[in-house]
């Protein structure tokens, strides 16, 4: 007897909803569960991109619809053959809400530390004077 995929999806999916609302609740709109046949499972993310100006981009459509959120397919069970781990989905959701927000011990240790350095890179950017004398600082 075959297992129905369409089982592993109504089962799954309930939890991963509740687990992205609970970590990114006020980062987040809404999420949807659509029913559908055949164990589809994909995880889409309706999105702006954040500009430098703190207002948020769109990409832009025919004119007459002006501008459009982006979507952007995160899951496709089928793509994958499976269903992601909720540390992976939390982490991919992340990477597109809010790429500089850490996830605790979800990300570990090699997360928050790459984050770091790259913040004191950013707070350095305005010391460094390119070249192979090195930033000013080092001299």
């Amino acid at each position: 007897m075959s297992e129905d995929p369409s089982l592993g999806v109504f089962l799954s999916s309930p939890l991963f909803a509740q687990e992205l609302l609970s970590t990114f609740s006020l980062s987040i709109g809404e999420i949807a569960l659509v029913p559908s046949t055949g164990g589809v499972f994909t995880v889409d993310i309706v999105h702006a991109i954040p500009g430098s100006d703190g207002n948020y981009i769109l990409s832009h459509g025919p004119r007459s619809e002006g501008p459009q959120p982006i979507v952007t397919r995160l899951w496709d069970r089928k793509e994958k053959g499976g269903f992601p781990e909720v540390k992976h989905l939390k982490q991919l959701v992340r990477d597109v809400v809010d790429p500089n927000r850490a996830l605790g011990h979800v990300d570990g240790k090699k997360h928050a530390i790459a984050t770091k350095e790259k913040g004191d890179e950013e707070k350095q950017g305005d010391n460094e004077v390119k070249g192979k004398d090195g930033c000013k600082d080092c001299k």
